[in-house]
């Protein structure tokens, strides 16, 4: 256990915003948000998903994949359409904007990729990668911080 558990902690969430922050000014460029990407991946993977589909494979709440559809819908990116075998279902599916974008977005992440590693061996970015699923595994289990009263 750290005694001086906040370094570290402070040290990973400043690492993360400087993340999120170039990475989102470089996805403005494509006319991107940052938590975009991760849906249009699963996308060019498998065009015209469901939203229950999508949620599945991001890990989020139906009302999230709604906001980011409607997004990447209101910039042209996606559309939807009802499911031919059940009008209940909705499915998303890439316009023609949405797949010319693919290999902008693939760019980014590999030059992200490539910068962010550059010094470090494979054997160093797969225990990063273990150390990030152990954290964010930890992290899920949370449900709510206990913190002890100072008498005094």
């Amino acid at each position: 256990m750290h005694n001086e558990g906040h370094g570290i902690i402070h040290k990973y969430m400043h690492t993360s915003k400087m993340t999120a922050h170039k990475m989102h000014n470089e996805l403005e460029k494509v006319g991107l948000y940052r938590g975009q990407p991760p849906l249009l991946f699963a996308l060019w993977k498998k065009d015209g998903q469901s939203g229950t589909e999508l949620c599945r494979i991001l890990g989020v709440q139906p009302s999230t994949v709604t906001k980011m559809v409607k997004r990447l819908k209101n910039n042209g990116f996606v559309f939807t359409r009802r499911d031919e075998n059940d009008s209940r279902v909705t499915k998303v599916c890439l316009t023609e904007k949405g797949r010319r974008i693919e290999e902008d977005v693939k760019g980014i992440y590999g030059e992200f990729d490539r910068i962010m590693f550059k010094d470090f061996d494979e054997e160093q970015v797969k225990s990063l990668e273990f150390l990030l699923d152990k954290i964010q595994s930890n992290i899920s289990s949370i449900k709510a911080i206990k913190r002890g009263v100072k008498n005094g």
